[in-house]
């Protein structure tokens, strides 16, 4: 997963490229980013989570 969210954000930058022709590229290229960047953020999360049970007990906790 984190492999193709990674592939996703570098791609986000090909519309952002063309941004000067159209204002959609840029948006289109944000949204890419977005979602790519929190893909990444949350697989990072559940490694760290999976590895570390004490840190889950301590999430579930709050």
């Amino acid at each position: 997963m984190t492999g193709l969210s990674l592939s996703l954000m570098a791609a986000a930058w090909l519309p952002i490229a063309f941004m000067g022709s159209s204002l959609w590229l840029l948006v289109l290229g944000i949204l890419m980013l977005d979602l790519a960047i929190q893909a990444v953020h949350v697989t990072n999360q559940s490694l760290i989570f999976a590895r570390r049970t004490p840190a889950v007990a301590w999430s579930a906790a709050i």
